[in-house]
Parts: C-alpha cells; sequence; structure tokens
C-alpha cells in the first residue's frame, strides 16, 4: 500500500536541482519493504501491502533478534544485485522452495530509513538526524545494511559517474531536513541511469496506442502520436518492409540478453535498412 511509505518523485538530470540542498544515495532495484518488529513480532510489508516475512524468513529471523522496536524503510535484493535473481524468491509461496531459495539465492535489506525507535516517532525528525540514528542502531547486521549517502555537490557529481560506470540504476536525492511523509513527495528524487541501444526492427502492428515494433528476438516497443506515423513512413520506404532500425531506452540487460522496461526513442535515420 503506497500510503504507508514514503514515495519519490523523479528527474531527468543532476542540472533540474540545487545538489548542496540535497543528499545522494544509489538506487537499488529490490523490492520495497517496511520492516516492523514489536516485541519477538515482525512484519515485512511490501508497497502492496503484502506480507513477506515467510519469504524473506533470514530477515525476518535476524530482526528478531534485536532487544529493541523499530520501524525501518528499506529496499530488499538479492546479495548479487540481479532483480531476476529476486523475483525467484519474491514471489514463491510453497515452504519447501523458499527454504531452498534461501541458500541458492541469499537476500540483503538496503535500510535508508527510519520512521520510529523504541516507541518514539521520528517522521518529523530531520532526514540527517534518522540516518545518523541507523547507523547508531542497525551497523553489522549479516541480511541488513545501512545505505551510504553522499553530500555535497562534488560527492554527488562522483556517485553519478560511479552508477554510469558500472551501469547501475541509478541514485535518489532526499533533501537534508525532510520529514518522512506518507506520500509521493519531491523532497526525494530518483534518477535513473538509462542505457541506450539500436535495434533492427522487423514488423510493426497497429494498435489503439499507436504501433507496437518487434525484432526478431521477439524485443518490443511501443510507439505513439506523431511518431508512430513517421515509423510507419520510413517502414513503407525499406526495401520490402524490411525493417528499419531503432534507438530504444532501457534500464538493464537480464541474464538471457533480455531488455528491461524497453522505450522508443527514436529512428536512427541514417541507417535505415535497404
Amino acid at each position: 500500500m503506497a500510503d504507508r511509505m514514503m514515495l519519490c518523485g523523479s528527474i531527468k538530470s543532476l542540472g533540474e536541482v540545487e545538489l548542496d540542498r540535497y543528499i545522494a544515495e544509489e538506487k537499488f532495484d529490490g523490492e520495497r519493504i517496511m520492516v516492523i518488529k514489536k516485541g519477538k513480532e515482525v512484519s515485512l510489508l511490501n508497497r502492496r501491502g503484502n506480507l513477506k516475512e515467510e519469504v524473506y524468513i533470514e530477515l525476518k529471523e535476524e530482526m528478531q533478534t534485536l532487544d529493541f522496536d523499530f520501524i525501518i524503510d528499506g529496499e530488499v535484493c538479492s546479495t548479487n544485485g540481479l532483480f531476476n535473481d529476486l523475483q525467484k524468491r519474491a514471489l514463491l509461496r510453497d515452504t519447501q522452495e523458499i527454504a531452498i531459495r534461501r541458500n541458492t539465492i541469499p537476500i540483503v535489506i538496503h535500510i535508508f530509513d527510519i520512521i520510529e525507535l523504541r516507541g518514539e516517532n521520528l517522521t518529523l525528525e530531520p532526514l540527517i538526524k534518522r540516518k545518523h540514528i541507523l547507523e547508531d542502531n542497525f551497523l553489522g547486521l549479516k541480511t541488513a545494511d545501512v545505505c551510504s549517502y553522499f553530500e555535497g555537490e562534488s560527492a554527488i557529481l562522483n556517485l553519478w559517474a560511479y552508477i554510469k560506470e558500472k551501469n547501475k540504476e541509478g541514485i535518489i536525492l532526499k533533501i537534508k531536513d525532510s520529514i518522512y511523509q506518507y506520500k509521493r513527495s519531491n523532497s526525494w528524487l530518483k534518477l535513473k541511469f538509462v542505457k541506450e541501444a539500436d535495434l533492427k526492427m522487423t514488423k510493426y502492428t497497429i494498435n489503439n496506442a499507436g504501433i507496437r515494433l518487434e525484432n526478431e528476438d521477439g524485443i518490443a516497443v511501443q510507439c505513439s502520436g506523431i511518431q508512430a506515423n513517421y515509423v510507419i513512413e520510413q517502414f513503407n520506404k525499406s526495401k520490402n518492409g524490411n525493417g528499419i532500425i531503432v534507438t530504444i531506452e532501457y534500464l538493464e540487460r537480464t541474464k538471457n540478453g533480455k531488455y528491461r522496461f524497453p522505450a522508443f526513442k527514436k529512428i536512427v535515420e541514417e541507417v535505415i535498412v535497404k
């Protein structure tokens, strides 16, 4: 349930904000989880309001060993950082299969905020203070780590350069003194590192939203509006409708070579297939 968590706005470049007002964190690619501990009871709640403590059982067990109550917010990821691997655990229901995957696909929660500690509501405390509270209470765990953050323009620019160099997903910018709000807020801003690839699209189908382009490997993107009309025109100009080269944007490549969240960007006009 989105209203139980603070959600991000978005930007397309660092130039849109005054970086000195923000700290920056790496954007992790996993499942958003709020951990709620009261006594020995631990609940793991995802954005849809589903309980996940029996799926991420090792996280629940370690959180039960802590001798204080809390509510923390974070992102559960596979330890290798691959979203596809996490999905193999996140969607499980069978307890025997969960026990197997616990060993073959270990997980970690990257904790980036704290809402409550020992019964005290921390949502109105400034973000930097909440970060220090996390560091004072949650370091040294096996199934959890406290997210590193970067402050100052130079450090944030260096983090962004690292994200691009390593082909990671992106960063989150957060206003230093922001409170925790149970809604979407521009106090937190995500900036995704979008990659590009040029692909030969060999067919298209018309639909209510425009056209769907597809290549021989089954990779498909949607194109709409004026762009869709232009793409059809270029298809007709290609030899025997053989296809055209287009640039797509995507977040990452999967193990089997597929593109995650591919989106049409433009036709590579100088290399239209003849």
